[in-house]
């Protein structure tokens, strides 16, 4: 039953937290990408098309490859295992990824483990051939990395044709190249989608006004620019300026109409006094 009367309690460790796995595979899987495919080139996922064409080549690594591990046992998602590894390539069809803009990769290691991985695109177009970036991992669970293509110094990826990742390293980066085992899924690059346009149409009653020889303009604010960038036209004599401006969908910006093309604002409208000021 209710009873607002204060009272005296004391707490301590309040903090969120995940379960970590102690199973030495995962028995679950990576979250499954969002990106549109239109903006993605994949090497290795359920998700898209890929571009992998050998996840085995022989460099003379010490480990195996199983590209069709299935933690969930129904088939639906599956993850590539390497297992014994120290360093693995795979091959991949030469690809220009100078658009895209990070590197993805889903990576799971058992816990207790104490070995850092490093990751990076083959390239033989222009700049570095390769670049290796360390992957953070948090041991028993999935990681969900997301590298910037400024990581990779020197990188163009402008004709990458393999991947390779290297796990010769101890946490603290220290040299151990002692075989070990990694899970990785959805390998692929991506880049942010430029924002969606929309057109915004003004139409201005100017019959009442005596228009400046140089015209009828909107601006200003964050959007619309300085006077003179976005003219408003009355092509039918009707005394109506019309014009379009396109913008970034769901974005905000002031404006203010101007009569005439004045670099000081000094033309614009005033609005002093109405709600809109």
């Amino acid at each position: 039953s209710a009873n607002t009367a204060g009272w005296d309690v004391y707490v301590d460790n309040i903090y969120f937290y995940r379960e970590i796995s102690t199973s030495s595979t995962p028995t679950d899987v990576a979250g499954t990408p969002t990106e549109d495919a239109a903006n993605v080139v994949s090497v290795y996922s359920d998700a898209y098309t890929d571009i992998i064409t050998n996840a085995n080549p022989n460099w003379g690594q010490s480990g195996t490859v199983d590209a069709a591990v299935d933690p969930l046992g129904d088939g639906s998602n599956l993850v590539l295992a390497m297992t014994n590894f120290n360093y693995q390539g795979m091959d991949v069809t030469a690809t220009d990824l100078s658009a895209m803009e990070f590197l993805h990769v889903d990576v799971w290691v058992a816990a207790g483990t104490d070995r850092m991985l490093k990751i990076t695109p083959i390239n033989n177009g222009t700049g570095a051939g390769e670049f290796l970036v360390e992957v953070p991992l948090v041991p028993g669970a999935w990681n969900s990395v997301d590298l910037p293509k400024s990581a990779f110094t020197g990188m163009t990826w402008d004709n990458v044709f393999q991947m390779k990742f290297d796990g010769q390293f101890n946490a603290d980066g220290s040299a151990n190249t002692a075989g070990w085992d990694v899970y990785v899924d959805n390998i692929y690059f991506y880049r942010v989608p430029l924002p969606t346009s929309i057109n915004i149409t003004f139409n201005l009653d100017m019959s009442d006004v005596e228009v400046d020889p140089s015209g009828v303009y909107v601006a200003g604010g964050s959007q619309f620019g300085a006077p003179g960038d976005n003219q408003l036209l009355d092509e039918d004599g009707d005394g109506i300026y019309t014009g379009v401006v396109s913008l970034p969908e769901n974005g905000s910006s002031n404006y203010t109409f101007l009569n005439g093309n004045c670099g000081d604002w000094s033309c614009k409208e005033n609005i002093a006094g109405q709600e809109c000021a």
